[in-house]
């Protein structure tokens, strides 16, 4: 996988500008979590951890799966080390 472009950086940092996703990032590095979870965690509103949660999933830095009739997420630290890996630099000679 190439680094990414400039564009895809500028939309990663744009979306990590806000403190309360900033802190979904650090909470789903460690655990599993619904959004009941986080909004516990977080001392937030459901749909406001919602929202945060699709843009996060926008940029697949979080990971979706069901458990019954609740919808766990964490980390994808993939695509997290994909856009903080500092591009090659080309040989000097």
């Amino acid at each position: 996988m190439n680094a990414p472009d400039f564009n895809t950086l500028l939309d990663f940092f744009k979306v990590l500008a806000n403190e309360n996703r900033l802190k979904l990032v650090g909470i789903l590095s460690q655990a599993e979590c619904s959004v009941e979870d986080l909004a516990a965690r977080l001392e937030l509103k459901e749909p406001t951890i919602s929202h945060h949660l699709m843009k996060l999933k926008e940029l697949n830095l979080v990971k979706m799966r069901s458990s019954g009739n609740t919808h766990l997420y964490k980390l994808n630290a993939d695509t997290l080390s994909f856009y903080v890996r500092r591009p090659s630099r080309p040989a000097q000679g």
